[in-house]
């Protein structure tokens, strides 16, 4: 690895929140020979939070203690992939279904080839993270929700106004980046103070079938 090359995505992951303070050290990166080698490290075991390992410009880093990377790929941070996303499909009674290991290291392959094949990234998307003492959103619009075709993953948890939804952060939040990432869309995240009680807990609750009434 270049010193040019750790010196951008070293930049890149300054804001990141991992659940590690750990500093992020150039020799934890593992460089891969293939995409298919790549796909197999990440799969093969749990990794310590800031394992690090790259294909030319795809760079995966490991961001918790679950199954999510951050995905850096020509200088733009793509935030965080889950690999359960690939190797778990939502069935239409909104149910959960494992895929079969070579199944899933098949669809994880898949995307990675493609992202490979993109010269020019498309403009990065700013997503605005609000947060009080407790909890917190990530503001997206309802156009958003229906073009990615998330709106029937959202739950209660998160709250709408407007044209806007604020999706809780954890669970919702995820669904809604995991599809800007299986879009090929990159995307940043900035933080919003809201102090020790944020008002949009005063917001209705998100009910999928009030938005489908005010599209």
């Amino acid at each position: 690895m270049t010193k040019q090359l750790y010196d951008k995505w070293e930049s890149l992951l300054k804001d990141v929140r991992f659940d590690s303070k750990i500093p992020i050290d150039k020799f934890n990166f593992t460089q891969c020979v293939s995409l298919e080698q790549l796909v197999s490290m990440i799969t093969m075991q749990t990794w310590n939070i800031k394992k690090g390992f790259y294909f030319k410009d795809i760079c995966l880093i490991k961001q918790n203690y679950k199954d999510s990377w951050i995905l850096i790929h020509l200088n733009c941070k793509y935030y965080k992939i889950s690999t359960d996303d690939f190797f778990w499909k939502v069935e239409e009674n909104g149910a959960w279904k494992e895929l079969k290991k070579g199944q899933g290291k098949n669809n994880l392959l898949d995307y990675l080839t493609k992202l490979s094949e993109i010269t020019t990234s498309k403009p990065l998307k700013t997503l605005f993270h609000h947060y009080d003492s407790a909890h917190g959103w990530i503001k997206v619009t309802m156009s958003d929700l229906f073009e990615l075709g998330v709106k029937n993953r959202i739950s209660g948890c998160s709250y709408m106004k407007s044209n806007y939804v604020y999706l809780e952060e954890d669970g919702d939040a995820t669904s809604y980046c995991n599809a800007l990432v299986k879009n090929y869309i990159p995307f940043e995240i900035k933080s919003v103070d809201d102090g020790d009680y944020s008002r949009i807990r005063n917001y209705p609750s998100f009910d999928v079938n009030r938005v489908n009434i005010l599209s």
